[in-house]
């Protein structure tokens, strides 16, 4: 019973000095003194019932901290899954030929907030023509692809591969609202005329959470056969599969 004492009075004595391990003795030993107190007080007021009683009535409380704590947890938990993809599956902006070669410009393109009629220019001037060279050598090698365009402004490269997956890569003109950090009012009517759009691309599987804003043709060609040589692996995988 002495052990039990006594590291509870170490375990309260760290808690009520910011958990500092090295508090003084007499701290130690007045808050040994307290719990016996209070446990003597319930013993001759009601017995171990009053005592096993009051013991219960007190963790409540801590019942309702510990489910904020494990939604916190979880909240934590969240973010670092996300952050993690980011950063395994976000692409940067491409560097040197292709891409921005002053890192000012680089920084502008990852600051900037650029409105639809801008992101729908973009899809017009670059993309499009990217997206043509591409169908064009693909037919070139006998292979079946186009490219289509909706009234959303969605633009999008299909190559058909007969009884297998088709491949599909489309970029989105997708609007999101501006970070909170960089604005001064936050109302609804303000939000709304801030909104922002990004290039976004999307496979046959939904989104891939990554802007292709500002990038030269020749980036953009480049992404495309990323992604297709990724599909034509993956084609290949089915096909083992299905041998095997």
């Amino acid at each position: 019973m002495d052990w039990r004492v006594d590291s509870g009075s170490l375990v309260v004595d760290m808690l009520t000095s910011g958990g500092e391990g090295e508090s003084p003795t007499w701290q130690r030993i007045f808050w040994a003194i307290i719990e016996g107190i209070v446990a003597a007080t319930l013993l001759l007021a009601g017995g171990l019932g009053a005592l096993q009683a009051a013991t219960i009535a007190s963790a409540l409380p801590f019942t309702v901290i510990m489910v904020f704590m494990c939604w916190g947890l979880y909240r934590a938990l969240s973010i670092e899954g996300v952050k993690r993809s980011a950063a395994n599956e976000g692409r940067l902006t491409p560097l040197g030929h292709g891409g921005p070669r002053s890192w000012k410009r680089r920084l502008e393109m990852i600051v900037s907030h650029p409105k639809r009629p801008e992101v729908e220019a973009f899809l017009l001037k670059s993309v499009e023509p990217a997206f043509s060279e591409v169908v064009g050598e693909l037919r070139k090698r006998g292979l079946e692809a186009a490219v289509n365009k909706d009234e959303d402004g969605r633009l999008w490269i299909e190559v058909r591969h007969g009884e297998d997956v088709d491949f599909y890569y489309s970029v989105h003109p997708r609007a999101y609202e501006p970070p909170a950090f960089a604005l001064d009012d936050t109302t609804p009517r303000r939000l709304e005329e801030l909104k922002y759009f990004r290039a976004e691309i999307f496979l046959r599987e939904g989104s891939q959470n990554y802007d292709i804003m500002g990038w030269a043709q020749e980036s953009i060609i480049n992404d495309v056969l990323d992604h297709y040589e990724r599909h034509l692996r993956f084609i290949a995988s089915v096909r083992g599969t299905k041998v095997t």
